[in-house]
């Protein structure tokens, strides 16, 4: 079985008129660049990773770190709207019980009541 240790990673986006040799000492220490996964294990951190490996030799300003997250933004309502989609017939099936749903990213789960069905079925018939 395979282990993620940690996990890392970085976009780059050029400005508009890059000039080329900047293109170029950029993509030269990308190349040369460790594992990312190897840095994060030699305790570099993302501002480290920026100054002494990806802009080595560059002239820069860091002028504002904000720390990276994740948030799901799944929501009972949302979950609702997509039940909202099935067909009346499937509706229909799923009315006698409580139905359960749950989201692939976060791991979540929403219940829906036979009556909160019902109301979703109301509504598409209107």
């Amino acid at each position: 079985n395979a282990l993620v240790r940690r996990a890392g990673g970085f976009i780059i986006q050029l400005l508009p008129n890059t000039p080329e040799d900047t293109i170029l000492k950029l993509e030269e220490n990308i190349e040369q660049m460790p594992f990312y996964t190897d840095l994060l294990d030699m305790d570099y951190d993302c501002e480290k990773i920026i100054r002494e490996i990806i802009l080595k030799d560059f002239d820069i300003n860091i002028m504002d770190s904000k720390s990276a997250y994740y948030k799901c933004n799944c929501s009972k309502n949302r979950f609702r709207t997509g039940l909202a989609m099935l067909e009346i017939s499937e509706l229909e099936t799923m009315k006698h019980e409580e139905v359960v749903t749950e989201c692939h990213f976060c791991n979540k789960k929403y219940k829906f009541t036979a009556q909160d069905i019902e109301e979703i079925i109301k509504e598409n018939n209107k």
